[in-house]
């Protein structure tokens, strides 16, 4: 004996249209703050790491403002990556709630 089983589908509501809208915006929004981010904390990473050998090696004069500056660029590098992963979760939330704004509509 075969059960049958019949989805009914609930209506698509111009609300909840919005709403998944909303949700992929923002899920865009904080994917594309995530790349920015990543991106700048690789570049502030990789120069403040590029001056920091010069000095290292002597081919920068002591206490100049390139030095300090590759300081400040690998200081700079770590609150630039914590905000990177505040905006993976931010986007992983997003998707979450558009997975469940779509399951609760049966889409």
């Amino acid at each position: 004996m075969m059960k049958t089983v019949a989805h009914i589908a609930a209506p698509i509501s111009p609300e909840s249209t919005q709403i998944r809208s909303a949700h992929r915006k923002s899920a865009i929004r904080w994917k594309i703050a995530l790349l920015t981010s990543l991106a700048m904390a690789s570049v502030t990473a990789v120069i403040g790491i590029v001056i920091g050998l010069f000095e290292l090696l002597g081919l920068l004069a002591n206490e100049t403002d390139l030095s300090v500056i590759g300081t400040v660029l690998l200081v700079s590098t770590f609150p630039i990556a914590m905000f990177s992963a505040h905006c993976l979760e931010k986007a992983r939330e997003a998707q979450r709630a558009l997975r469940e704004e779509c399951r609760r509509n049966n889409l």
